[in-house]
């Protein structure tokens, strides 16, 4: 939607039901809110509401376009290195006084909680939820950093301006799960994501760009899983 002064804006809704299994858009408001004041690119909340059993979130725009529909194959290693800048940003907030929290623990209590709510899309199962208890605990201690939580592809927005600079780090958009996590909950995410959207082989350039040696195999795995209940 366009506002009077001629600019775009977003508007969310999420029914109230939904709101105790991690949709409800007060909680992506408050999120906004922080990160914005971290001095991070996210965008403005406008306005929140509720009405007609629902929440309805009012945000604007970052200028650019999602980093899914990033133009010609020349530009790809491009976008690899700003998506790789964006989360380098993004886990090197500081983290002491983020209020919210998503460590694996809690991540994988709700997980239980939509699963038994009936919202779990696909062949997500109760016998899958409890392989994945079993994983978490053979896992290292969390590094625990400001993450967005659904660090994929279409929730990244990058910038060419001027046009032949090449794709350049913009924002992030979709924030309803910021908040305290493994790094890894962002690294396995934009991993699958850079498969689906950009083609395999990109792997490498992005752990190199980020500043990985190595990835940890285990922990790609077990947020890869954990997010089939999301």
């Amino acid at each position: 939607m366009t506002s009077p002064e001629g600019s775009t804006r977003f508007l969310k809704r999420v029914a109230l039901d939904r709101s105790q299994l991690g949709e409800d858009l007060a909680s992506e408001a408050a999120r906004l809110t922080w990160l914005g004041a971290c001095g991070l690119p996210v965008p403005e909340v406008i306005a929140y509401e509720i009405g007609d059993g629902a929440e309805h979130l009012l945000l604007s725009a970052i200028a650019g376009r999602d980093a899914a529909h990033s133009g010609e194959p020349a530009l790809l290693p491009a976008v690899v290195d700003a998506l790789a800048a964006g989360l380098r940003q993004l886990h090197a907030t500081p983290s002491a006084r983020c209020p919210f929290n998503h460590d694996r623990a809690s991540r994988l209590a709700l997980a239980e909680r939509r699963l038994l709510h009936g919202v779990v899309e696909g062949d997500a199962s109760a016998d899958r939820l409890a392989g994945l208890h079993v994983l978490s605990a053979s896992l290292p201690a969390e590094d625990l950093v400001v993450t967005h939580g659904d660090y994929c592809l279409p929730n990244v927005i990058l910038s060419v301006d001027p046009p032949d600079a090449g794709p350049v780090f913009s924002g992030y958009v979709d924030c309803a799960r910021a908040g305290l996590a493994d790094r890894y909950q962002d690294l396995a995410l934009v991993m699958r994501s850079l498969a689906r959207n950009l083609g395999p082989g990109w792997t490498a350039r992005f752990a190199e760009a980020y500043g990985l040696d190595a990835l940890d195999e285990p922990r790609l795995a077990f947020y890869t899983m954990l997010d089939d209940f999301f």
